[in-house]
């Protein structure tokens, strides 16, 4: 089974993007996400364990393992870390073009 949704693939990242998108092995990428509200959340993170990492730059765009969401975060080339704030929706379109 393939970690692309139906009809993608990098190509197609890079040509809605028109600009450069890397994927990220989903098994080197550490992931974690903010959660809660309020304003006290700076120590409240979750580990996502990610099935497709796509990263524009410092940018990022994470599909978790099970889910249909795509999550937004900022990725950091030094550790492949990626700190994401919250969901962008299930369309990888909108998604590409609201970074």
């Amino acid at each position: 089974m393939s970690a692309w949704p139906d009809g993608w693939s990098i190509e197609r990242v890079r040509a809605v993007a028109q600009g450069d998108a890397e994927e990220i092995p989903g098994d080197t990428a550490f992931v974690i996400v903010q959660v809660g509200s309020g304003a006290d959340t700076s120590n409240d993170y979750e580990r996502v364990m990610p099935q497709l990492v796509l990263v524009f730059g410092t940018y990022a765009l994470v599909l978790p393992v099970g889910e249909e969401e795509w999550m937004m975060g900022m990725f950091d080339p030094s550790d492949s870390s990626i700190s994401c704030w919250g969901t962008v929706g299930e369309d990888l379109e909108q998604a590409i073009l609201g970074l």
